[in-house]
């Protein structure tokens, strides 16, 4: 299993979050909730002698799954999307629930969204979405040897089972364009992970975070 380096330990922890770490002390006054809906709260913070608030999105964290079966098969979903208004290919996803570890978020979309239970699962790494308007954080995990044991449950999503080439194919061609899970499928790449064959040669060796 991959282990974080000291270095990276010092600098992030091993949740990957940097609460408190090279932070300009002082530099937030206040914050508030300025508009609230059962997805996200609007929240005007104030900085440093800037009149006009600065105002960010707070929702719960998300996490992204890359998830492979025994015949190295990685595990698609396909859904349609609103606020893209077309249909998507992407990685097993969604939010951690209030009181669930991300860990468990994971195993959960990933049986939720294509019915397949991982046999390990092993965490990649910690992201932020959008440091200019998000505040919560990405959680990402590869589960390998992933295994049916039941149907799609989540009503409108339909499972894609494809191999690396076809994948990279899907990336090239703009049909799998979710920038959070191609940095998703970066990260494997760096841990040495499947599929790594996407990003780069299964000789090059593994880069120390």
């Amino acid at each position: 299993m991959f282990e974080f380096s000291d270095r990276y330990v010092r600098h992030f922890g091993r949740s990957g979050r940097t609460d408190g770490i090279d932070s300009v002390s002082g530099e937030s006054n206040s914050s508030k909730v300025v508009f609230s809906t059962s997805w996200f709260d609007v929240i005007a913070k104030s900085v440093g002698s800037d009149p006009e608030p600065f105002y960010h999105l707070e929702m719960p964290d998300y996490v992204s799954v890359v998830a492979t079966t025994p015949t190295g098969e990685i595990l698609l979903v396909r859904q349609y999307r609103p606020a893209a208004d077309k249909y998507t290919i992407e990685l097993p996803s969604g939010h951690v629930e209030a009181g669930e570890s991300p860990e468990v978020a994971a195993r959960r979309e990933l049986l939720e969204e294509t019915g397949y239970r991982a046999g390990s699962i092993e965490f990649l790494g910690c992201l932020v979405p959008d440091t200019g308007r998000l505040g919560n954080r990405l959680w990402a995990y590869a589960a390998v040897d992933a295994e049916r044991v039941s149907e799609v449950r989540e009503k409108g999503l339909a499972l894609v089972s494809c191999t690396p080439n076809e994948l990279k194919m899907h990336i090239a061609e703009s049909r799998f364009d979710h920038a959070l899970h191609i940095a998703v499928l970066g990260l494997c790449a760096l841990r040495g992970r499947p599929p790594v064959s996407i990003f780069q040669s299964r000789n090059e060796p593994e880069i120390e975070i």
